[in-house]
This record gives C-alpha cells, structure tokens and sequence, in this order.
C-alpha cells in the first residue's frame, strides 16, 4: 500500500492488511470517509461521529482515492493496493 503523506487533522492512514488501512483522527469532530476507484466511482463511503476507524477496501487491486471531509476541510489520500 502506497500512501501520500498525511495532513495534522489526520495522523495517518495505516495499511493493516491487503485489504484494510485505519483512519487515526486526533480530534473529536466528526467526519466522512469517501473512496473512489480511479475512473471516479464511489466504492465506499462512511460516517464516523469521532475517533478512529478501520475500512476494508474491495478486493481488487489499484490506485484509489480515500477523500476525508470533516468541519468544512477535505483531505485526499493516494492508497495503491
């Protein structure tokens, strides 16, 4: 899994496995987690009120685009799995 460096609203994005990678947020605000494969289509969205997560990606190998929208920002990712 390739990452793109993270921002100071979110720490990391960790690779836990082929398929899985967990969102470390710092803050107590809530936000929302987007992935899209690279022909644009959604393939996952999710709505998290605080904390940490983890997301299982499809099993399909590729370049995808984890998008993270919380108190008015938006923060993109590059996963290649």
């Amino acid at each position: 899994c390739t990452l793109v460096p993270y921002t100071t609203l979110f720490r990391s994005i960790v690779h836990l496995g082929q398929n899985t990678i967990q969102v470390l947020a710092p803050n107590q605000l809530p936000y929302t987690i987007q992935l899209f494969d690279l022909s644009g289509k959604m393939v996952l969205t999710s709505n998290q009120q605080t904390g940490n997560t983890t997301i299982t990606i499809p099993n399909q190998t590729g370049v995808y685009i984890l998008q993270i929208q919380s108190d008015g920002n938006q923060y993109g990712f590059k996963i290649q799995i």
